[in-house]
């Protein structure tokens, strides 16, 4: 929830209204209770700024959709991430994606955001 109300919160802070567009799969009634659940809480309304939300959509996975690039995002910053805690040279860099906005945890389990070039790994590991 902390990445969904934090998401939702930040582009609301700029007035637009963020989309979400999920691979279908077998959890969508439970994304979409928690949705409808956290919609109807006032907490929900403070993070919105009451800008109208529309309900996440799920889509069938298929091999031209940007789900697929999300993938292959992934795969890279976890490749990083396994090639720093070896202590290898990454063959790809995050940075090279630019200006990120990061979520993670830190070591006490605290959620942590980051918006910069590069991976924060002082901010999430430290």
């Amino acid at each position: 929830m902390f990445l969904l109300l934090d998401t939702i919160k930040e582009t609301t802070d700029q007035k637009i209204a963020p989309r979400f567009v999920l691979e279908s799969g077998s959890k969508d009634g439970a994304l979409h209770h928690a949705y409808q659940s956290l919609a109807h809480t006032p907490m929900f309304s403070v993070a919105s700024h009451c800008v109208p939300i529309p309900e996440p959509e799920f889509e069938p996975k298929r091999p031209n959709s940007l789900t697929e690039l999300a993938d292959v995002v992934a795969f890279i910053v976890t490749r990083y991430l396994l090639k720093r805690v070896q202590g290898k040279k990454p063959e790809l860099d995050p940075s090279r994606f630019g200006r990120v906005f990061w979520y993670g945890f830190n070591k006490r389990g605290e959620p942590r955001r980051a918006n910069q070039v590069g991976f924060p790994w002082d901010e999430f590991f430290i």
